[in-house]
């Protein structure tokens, strides 16, 4: 009975297999944090991804939205201030006290 593997070459390939096998695989170095876009910046990033068939300006021509969204915050604007009643002198009324007795 002939063994095809000897005890020598599979010694071998374990002592070649094991160390590869135990590595842990290195992580990349961290990116940066990214800053969040504003509004304003996600707003024209959308439209310049957007196909041309869409035909965003011709709608923003003809559906006023930041008209509209600047009448909203100056309406909430006037609502708040209305809102918030006038703040007396001092938050405790001081009477001097009747001294003549």
């Amino acid at each position: 009975m002939s063994r095809p593997w000897s005890l020598r070459s599979l010694l071998v390939i374990a002592a070649l297999v094991a160390p590869a096998c135990a590595a842990a695989p290195k992580r990349p170095p961290e990116a940066a944090r990214r800053v969040k876009d504003s509004p304003a910046e996600t707003t024209a990033a959308h439209r310049a991804a957007a196909p041309r068939s869409l035909e965003l300006e011709k709608d923003a021509e003809r559906w006023p939205i930041e008209a509209a969204r600047e009448r909203k915050r100056a309406r909430e604007s006037e609502e708040a201030a209305k809102a918030s009643p006038a703040a007396p002198k001092s938050a405790v009324d001081i009477v001097e006290p009747d001294r003549s007795r």
